[in-house]
């Protein structure tokens, strides 16, 4: 049955056949916004997982430092919106120009859409005006936003509060919020052990778990075991390579 639902529910999710095979999920954490994904993509009957960094579905998006971007739809708008320049003029992040909800709903998502349209990725909904064959989670600094199939958006406003977006976002939601009042947890943890269940449970999400941090950097990865850095993880590759 639980096989059925997650079929049955792909097909009312996405109107052009693409299903949200995925699970993304971001936290607040102070001045922190952290973000985690899955590696599995599925096509029809077949189902693999990303080996290259450079084509995750959890990402630092290109000209900003600080704004992290997560995919869950199309594994073709996550390479697209990968590789793409920047979202904005970078001048507003050196000036420390504010990018807010009303920044994001006036500048970014018009973006977005045009990035998407020069790739024939959006179509025109006469109800809704243009619709996306993906939904994203985007993070700057401590904001972090869901920006939806038809482009609205919605912002992740208290600290400890989660947002999830995928198939695999209501587990992930359910297991966070279960452990969010678990005092001497790291909140990491908690993101972790979230997705961790969505991979478990889910048939199309797997390990292993991608994570960011918008204050840093690094990339961790989490092969439902053992958490590495990823910095630490490409340099123990290189020395078994040198051996």
């Amino acid at each position: 049955m639980y096989i059925f639902a997650c079929y049955a529910d792909c097909i009312l999710q996405n109107r052009k056949g693409e299903c949200e095979m995925s699970v993304v999920l971001a936290v607040k954490d102070g001045d922190r916004i952290l973000m985690a994904g899955d590696s599995q993509v599925s096509r029809e009957s077949v189902k693999m997982t990303i080996n290259s960094f450079n084509s995750m579905k959890v990402f630092k998006v290109n000209g900003h430092e600080g704004m992290v971007m997560g995919v869950a739809g199309s594994y073709r708008d996550s390479n697209i919106l990968s590789t793409m320049d920047s979202l904005y003029d970078p001048i507003l992040d050196r000036t420390h120009e504010e990018i807010d909800f009303k920044f994001v709903v006036r500048n970014i998502i018009p973006a977005l859409i045009n990035e998407l349209n020069k790739w024939g990725r959006v179509y025109n909904d006469e109800d809704a005006g243009y619709i996306s064959r993906s939904t994203m989670l985007l993070a700057k600094d401590d904001k972090c936003y869901n920006i939806d199939y038809d482009f609205s958006v919605s912002e992740l406003c208290y600290d400890g509060e989660a947002m999830a977006i995928g198939s695999g976002a209501d587990i992930s939601l359910a297991v966070y919020n279960a452990l969010a009042d678990i005092e001497g947890m790291d909140i990491k943890e908690k993101l972790i052990r979230a997705v961790s269940q969505a991979c478990q449970d889910n048939l199309y999400v797997n390990f292993p778990i991608i994570i960011h941090d918008t204050t840093s950097d690094d990339i961790e990865v989490f092969d439902g075991v053992n958490l590495y850095s990823l910095a630490n993880l490409e340099e123990e590759i290189d020395e078994e390579d040198a051996e």
